[in-house]
């Protein structure tokens, strides 16, 4: 029987870059502010927040 494939985040300093960018937009302009947290910060890697954007 195949393992199930586990998720591993590891250290990303481009997504590390995509959050910071995402947060400050969100800070600076609150009506986007609801789809930067949607679509970036409240994903744990880029791969999630891809998934979530093409799903």
């Amino acid at each position: 029987m195949s393992q199930p494939l586990l998720k591993q985040h590891l250290y990303d300093p481009t997504w590390d870059a995509i959050r910071q960018a995402a947060d400050a937009l969100a800070r600076q302009e609150p009506v986007l502010g609801g789809l930067a947290h949607v679509g970036v910060l409240n994903q744990a890697g880029f791969e999630d927040a891809l998934s979530y954007t093409l799903a």
